[in-house]
């Protein structure tokens, strides 16, 4: 049991959300603060919590072909890391092991990821 994080490539269109087991969670980058949301958009990653260990999540999408580009708020964001991103600076990556945060400087292509971006 515990929470799971999942992520949404960024050139997919979700056109709707069929069924999920568990609530969705994302930050809201105007407060940066944790909030419930069924708006799942590509290139965003959430948070489900799984209280038997597992969960489930179905959407409707669309690829796009779009490449990524990438709404980022000063403070946190949570993201679906891309190999087109552009660089950033001032930008730490943090990847969910299961148990806890690890610090990254490369995010796997496709890995959800919760990114702090600072102006430098």
């Amino acid at each position: 049991p515990g929470w799971k994080m999942l992520g949404i490539p960024h050139d997919l269109l979700v056109i709707s959300q069929l069924d999920a087991s568990q609530p969705c969670y994302t930050i809201d980058p105007l407060t940066n603060s944790m909030v419930l949301t069924d708006d799942l958009e590509g290139g965003r990653s959430y948070w489900m919590f799984a209280p038997d260990g597992t969960a489930s999540l179905t959407v409707l999408c669309i690829q796009t072909g779009d490449s990524w580009q990438p709404d980022l708020s000063l403070g946190w964001n949570m993201v679906t890391w891309d190999k087109d991103c552009p660089e950033q600076s001032g930008v730490t990556f943090f990847v969910w092991d299961g148990n806890d945060y690890e610090a990254t400087d490369a995010p796997d292509e496709g890995e959800p990821v919760l990114l702090h971006w600072s102006a430098e």
